[in-house]
């Protein structure tokens, strides 16, 4: 996990030491009349796992490495739940 490239030097080990092998990172956004909310699953060390209990269609599929999902709500609408529009595998 540590390694040169050219002169410069890098250490990924506390990155892919330092959890249970992955990463998810959320960001919402306003987009009126709805919430939008992206999130990012990043698998460190090995595939991301298929979540058995889900549609297929809802995630990304077995062999991605980093999946992107986008998710809208309507926040005025507190009975209605979250909508998947989006899940795009863009590694693996």
């Amino acid at each position: 996990c540590s390694f040169d490239v050219g002169n410069a030097s890098f250490d990924l080990c506390p990155i892919l030491n330092g959890n249970e092998g992955g990463w998810r990172i959320e960001n919402e956004r306003r987009t009126p009349p709805t919430i939008t909310k992206t999130i990012y699953q990043i698998g460190l060390k090995e595939k991301l796992t298929v979540d058995e209990s889900k549609p297929k269609h809802e995630q990304c599929p077995d062999g991605t490495w980093i999946c992107m999902t986008v998710i809208n709500r309507r926040p005025l609408h507190k009975d209605e739940e979250p909508h998947i529009i989006q899940v795009v595998p863009i590694a693996g």
